[in-house]
């Protein structure tokens, strides 16, 4: 019995030590890789490489906005930043913290310090002036909800108290979308989340920086182009690729509501306006199956259509189109020139569908579709006794343009907001609010009788002067219209030739005493609030670029750098101030502080190079003017600078080098050919000097400068 008892035993250790055994192993092949990955994860942190993924960085009890954030995202030389941000990690008692997230509409682009964040905060101080409301934009160009989503939840960790959320005008062409030229297409929004994980951590990013050089990829942008750089990323209305866009979306509106509702705080969604009155499509594409013979019907339909259009011959013009229609409806374009016919026939609703199929067809598709706010309706309806609270700013753009079309009254372009159009989206949402408000709020202020103020009235809380109306202006001429995908609209030239008359009108409204105006405008406004960072930056840029006080400048910088010390851009405008007074020591300090924060700043790179010119050191210059190249690779001024510095220093060579790539990104420079000829003709190269002189002398011919550089060579 002892014999086989003991026998029985041994054999149930031996069964068990086999089982302990092959769980080892398996935990062994887990966290063996777990325990080594980590240590790498820890050692590269120790060695500070990489950086923090978080949105929010806290120092010294004050939270800021990280301006590396959305490198997880986007290459670092095209990664975007939002405006700066600083408030205290613990919420003062009789605060309300609200955030604003999306992009580049709700940052308030082309100028932030005019957004509908902004004006909210005038119209809540107002009728609540018990409460201290903190509005944290956290907004940034060119994210969409794969990005917010994430913002959303470094938010909430903060004590929010509200989310204000503007978004939807990104889907496609933003981080991970069918058309984004930012990230690799992700099949599935498991696989997003995925690689969104690993580039949080420092080896994920090591491993994506490594990628990145050996894949080399071509179709990458070598810098920021703005839309320009999705002109062939076009997406067709049928592209099965926008039904897991808009499955994305909604899951990550989800995300964000979550994110909210589990801090505590409540989280209200906005639908989306956009420009459809005056915005035509900027892309059409054809139906695939169209056959040849069709599409020649089609065309001369259509060309009948647009010369009776240009004879304003309305009726005629609608006929022909809507033949094109029926053997193709799928081109934008078309729907939009038919709605313009119907619009004039005083057929406004045929006018509004026909605007609204165009926008909808459009296949580069930088406004928010149907679908798009359909998703935010069903995310946000019916649940305000959750804490979620739908605005429907769409509908309010609708409501206050003419026959329910919004346009050029609200929209700037495609979808950034006029200060008008931000001030209705504010009021809309403020309107909202009042629902949300918390009884100790409401108690704080007489909201139910308070006059709300006027559009005229946060214009002057905000400083928003003649000037700066002129400066937006002249930024949508520039930045935007004169620009891919504009250029390629119809009716261009028509929209530049008014936007440039409007330009010309403020222009010429700025008289001196309208500019002391605005001057006493800004002090005015600084008065009420001379702890608002962004109505001194603004100052700052008036003072320079209106008055010429540079001195005036550098005080309002300084004030602002000293107040939000990562400011960078502050940094970058008392770096150039000074370098006009002539402090270029001080100019270089600042200039470093500025790409000590953002590396990619170019302009403080070419600030840095003028300074250390100014002071004969010649190789801190040629660094610095290669690092404007490498951020802003077509900047002419740099290359041109750059070629004196090597020819300054015997180095024609490279001189020449230079000059034959900056020229590949402007061959009709005649600046660039005039500069290479010079050169050449220093190396005794005078046959090609002369050919290069020649050539800047067609494309400029009233130069002197050429002239002057011609007739040397010819008396040679």
């Amino acid at each position: 019995m002892k014999g086989r008892t003991g026998t029985m035993r041994s054999k149930k250790r031996t069964a068990i030590s086999r089982r302990r055994l092959w769980l080892f192993r398996i935990a062994a092949m887990v966290l063996a890789p777990i325990l080594f990955l980590s240590c790498i994860e820890v050692g590269l942190r120790l060695l500070g490489h990489g950086y923090s993924p978080s949105a929010i960085l806290v120092s010294k009890g004050q939270c800021r906005d990280n301006v590396r954030f959305a490198w997880r995202f986007f290459p670092p030389y095209l990664a975007r930043v939002g405006e700066p941000f600083l408030f205290p990690k613990d919420k003062d008692e009789g605060t309300y913290r609200v955030f604003v997230l999306g992009a580049s509409a709700a940052a308030g682009i082309p100028d932030p310090a005019y957004g509908f964040g902004r004006i909210l905060k005038v119209m809540l101080r107002q009728a609540y002036p018990g409460t201290n409301f903190e509005i944290i934009n956290t907004a940034i160009t060119a994210t969409n909800s794969h990005v917010v989503v994430e913002m959303a939840r470094d938010c909430a960790r903060y004590d929010p108290d509200l989310f204000i959320v503007y978004l939807g005008n990104n889907e496609v062409v933003g981080p991970y979308g069918p058309s984004s030229v930012f990230t690799e297409r992700a099949a599935s929004l498991p696989l997003i989340q995925v690689s969104k994980w690993c580039k949080a951590t420092r080896f994920g990013q090591l491993l994506t920086a490594a990628a990145g050089k050996l894949a080399q990829r071509k179709d990458l942008p070598i810098q920021w182009e703005g839309m320009a750089m999705f002109l062939d990323r076009q997406v067709r209305a049928d592209d099965p690729a926008l039904r897991r866009v808009y499955r994305q979306f909604r899951a990550n509106l989800e995300g964000i509501q979550s994110a909210a509702l589990k801090s505590g705080a409540k989280v209200a969604f906005c639908t989306v306006g956009c420009n459809l009155r005056d915005c035509p499509p900027f892309a059409s594409q054809h139906r695939a199956d169209l056959k040849t013979e069709e599409l020649q019907r089609w065309q001369r339909s259509y060309e009948q259509g647009m010369a009776c259009e240009q004879a304003e011959q309305w009726a005629e013009a609608a006929a022909h189109f809507e033949a094109a229609r029926q053997i193709d409806g799928s081109f934008a374009e078309l729907h939009f020139r038919l709605a313009k016919c119907h619009w004039a026939l005083g057929e406004f609703k045929e006018a509004k569908s026909g605007f609204i199929k165009a926008r909808d067809l459009d296949t580069l598709r930088f406004r928010p579709d149907a679908q798009i706010n359909e998703m935010l309706r069903q995310v946000a309806s019916g649940r305000e006794q959750h804490g979620v609270y739908l605005v429907d700013a769409a509908g309010a753009f609708a409501s206050n343009s003419p026959q329910g079309c919004p346009g050029a009254e609200h929209f700037l372009e495609h979808v950034h907001l006029t200060f008008a159009g931000n001030y209705l989206l504010a009021k809309t949402i403020f309107e909202k609010l009042k629902e949300a408000l918390p009884a100790d709020v409401v108690g704080n202020g007489p909201a139910g009788t308070a006059t709300l103020p006027s559009e005229a009235d946060c214009a002057r809380s905000l400083a928003y002067t003649a000037w700066d109306h002129y400066s937006v202006t002249a930024d949508l001429l520039a930045s935007f219209l004169r620009q891919p995908p504009f250029t390629g609209q119809a009716y261009h030239d028509t929209w530049v030739r008014q936007v440039e008359r409007v330009l010309a009108q403020q222009q010429a409204a700025l008289t001196p005493q309208v500019i002391e105006d605005a001057r006493q405008q800004y002090e005015d406004a600084i008065g009420r609030m001379p702890n608002d960072w962004q109505l001194r930056f603004n100052y700052g840029r008036f003072l320079s670029a209106a008055l010429g006080d540079a001195r005036g400048a550098v005080s309002q910088f300084q004030t602002v750098a000293e107040h939000v010390p990562h400011h960078f851009r502050a940094h970058v405008g008392l770096g150039a101030e000074l370098l006009t007074l002539g402090l270029y020591e001080q100019s270089i300090a600042h200039n470093l502080q500025a790409i000590a924060i953002m590396p990619t700043r170019a302009a403080a790179h070419n600030n840095l190079a003028a300074a250390y010119l100014q002071l004969g050191r010649l190789d801190q210059a040629e660094e610095h003017l290669l690092q404007t190249l490498r951020w802003r690779p077509d900047d002419l001024s740099a290359y041109d600078v750059l070629a004196d510095v090597y020819v300054r220093q015997e180095r024609t060579e490279e001189a020449v080098s230079l000059c034959r790539r900056a020229l590949q990104f402007a061959p009709n420079s005649a600046a660039m050919h005039c500069k290479l000829g010079i050169i050449l003709g220093i190396q005794g190269n005078r046959d090609e000097a002369m050919e290069q002189i020649r050539q800047a002398a067609r494309l400029d011919p009233n130069s002197p400068e050429v002239r002057k550089v011609l007739d040397a060579l010819r008396l040679k």
